[in-house]
């Protein structure tokens, strides 16, 4: 399974659209290019299991990658499992479930 949805959403602003985006060796940074801009940014760090932080990204996501490549959307039960199971292990940032709202593709 991978970890992004087909459209992943981005809040690192640019000047035009991003063309390539890359990690660094240690996976502490991104260097991202865009109509003739470099940048580099550095990631904070997260020493959440793996299996949390993929959690996280199906909830931002609204979904997951299956095994054959496709964008599988979460249907409500999912999402709510999802969001109760890190509530769960880290109530201090999952608290208020309106805080973070489903994207539905």
């Amino acid at each position: 399974m991978a970890l992004f949805a087909k459209t992943p959403r981005c809040t690192l602003p640019h000047n035009g659209e991003v063309k390539r985006a890359t990690f660094s060796a240690d996976s502490r940074r991104i260097l991202t290019l865009s109509e003739g801009t470099v940048r580099i940014w550095q990631l904070p760090r997260d020493d959440r299991p793996t299996e949390d932080m993929l959690l996280l990204a199906r909830i931002h996501a609204g979904g997951l990658i299956n095994d054959a490549g496709a964008f599988v959307p979460y249907d409500e039960d999912s999402f709510k499992k999802a969001w109760q199971t890190l509530q769960t292990k880290y109530p201090q940032e999952f608290g208020d479930g309106a805080r973070l709202r489903r994207n539905k593709p």
